[in-house]
């Protein structure tokens, strides 16, 4: 994690981004970079700020009682992070790890948890990303009855049309590799998919 303090950059990027549309007042923010594999949100320790994410993907989790890692959602950018921790005050209920090289832009709870309290467009901006991830959570699993339709959901709106991980399939599907492999093959034998080497395939056309 590597912290930058470069107001220029920070309010270029800001601008771009709308930030200071989720506000009614002005606050003053730092951009955090996290390399890809870094976890920056987990239930062990306590969140330290609001982080809007504007650059990379980040996938988002928790662990069931089995002990499985099971997906909530996989997010690009424009994603806020700490949303659920301001509510409740308590340690995250999830994990968020960083699939690529991710960029935030972050605002520290112990400087502003009050101010943000009083902020009712910041508070609205909450609710409306508490509510569109329970939303994608719901839609992941209720929505799509089979695996082969989880999966086409899956590949056509998280990997962007290209399948590159397996193992990445198989946790957020809640399958078995040899399950995902029988609908890869049935899939491809449609001519839905294209295999483009060992683990990867992509949307045909």
């Amino acid at each position: 994690m590597k912290k930058i303090y470069d107001q220029n950059l920070i309010n270029q990027i800001k601008k771009r981004y709308k930030i200071d549309e989720y506000f009614s007042k002005k606050y003053e923010f730092i951009m955090i970079e996290y390399e890809q594999g870094e976890t920056i949100i987990n239930p062990l320790e306590k969140t330290q700020y609001i982080q809007f994410v504007v650059e990379g993907t980040l996938l988002i989790s928790f662990i069931n009682l089995e002990g499985k890692q099971t997906i909530v959602s996989q997010s690009e950018e424009l994603c806020i992070l700490g949303d659920m921790e301001f509510v409740d005050d308590l340690n995250p209920m999830f994990f968020a790890e960083a699939k690529t090289k991710v960029k935030t832009l972050a605002l520290s709870l112990k400087e502003y948890k009050e101010s943000l309290n009083q902020d009712f467009q910041f508070l609205h901006t909450l609710l409306n990303s508490i509510a569109a991830k329970l939303k994608q959570s719901s839609t992941n699993q209720f929505v799509y009855q089979s695996v082969e339709e989880r999966f086409l959901h899956y590949i056509h709106y998280y990997c962007k049309g290209s399948l590159k991980s397996i193992e990445e399939a198989i946790n957020y599907l809640h399958c078995s590799r040899r399950q995902l492999q029988r609908i890869l093959k049935k899939l491809c034998d449609e001519e839905k998919i294209i295999k483009e080497g060992k683990g990867r395939y992509k949307i045909k056309g």
